[in-house]
């Protein structure tokens, strides 16, 4: 599996995106308490790209465990 990007939306108006699993963790750490309207990583598995949405550091890193 090879991560490919992040995006986070905090707000309309404010949205972030990430291309290492550590920046995205670093994000949520400093966010903490603040809601996450949508948020998503992309994925590579062999010739497959696939997007995992997640509305926590707890729910991302139980994506990226999981799959």
């Amino acid at each position: 599996m090879e991560f490919l990007e992040c995006n986070i939306m905090i707000s309309c108006e404010d949205g972030t995106s990430f291309y290492t699993v550590a920046n995205t963790l670093s994000f949520l750490d400093e966010y903490v308490g603040r809601n996450i309207i949508s948020a998503y990583i992309k994925v590579q598995n062999n010739e497959e790209s696939l997007m995992l949405w997640f509305g926590s550091k707890e729910t991302l890193l139980e994506a990226l465990l999981n799959f």
